[in-house]
């Protein structure tokens, strides 16, 4: 296994197996999300991965410390937590990306 590194704003040359975005989603819009995921698919063979790692609020309002850092991201960057629906419609919406599985959080 080789890890590279790589630049969100350009499509990567040559395919990958699997792609990763460590909390970067959540520190962007809806609009710039859409245009990384574009350059993610664009990039993508039919058969790899694109593997998400975000926090995802709690299901049904309960406190979390996930809200408290969406108000912060709202605030800071323009970007905000994301439940699972909102990963699966902002996913669907770049060119057909599917979320397949999300796993909840472990606490830190």
């Amino acid at each position: 296994m080789r890890i590279r590194r790589g630049r969100l704003v350009r499509v990567h040359s040559g395919p990958r197996d699997v792609y990763l975005l460590s909390r970067v989603l959540q520190d962007r819009p809806d609009e710039a999300c859409l245009a990384l995921l574009d350059n993610c698919r664009r990039a993508m063979r039919p058969d790899a991965r694109l593997l998400i790692i975000d926090r995802i609020p709690p299901d049904g309002g309960a406190f979390d410390l996930a809200l408290l850092w969406d108000l912060h991201l709202m605030l800071m960057v323009g970007g905000r937590q994301r439940t699972a629906a909102e990963y699966r419609q902002l996913l669907d919406a770049a060119a057909g990306l599917v979320l397949t599985d999300s796993c909840p959080r472990v606490p830190f």
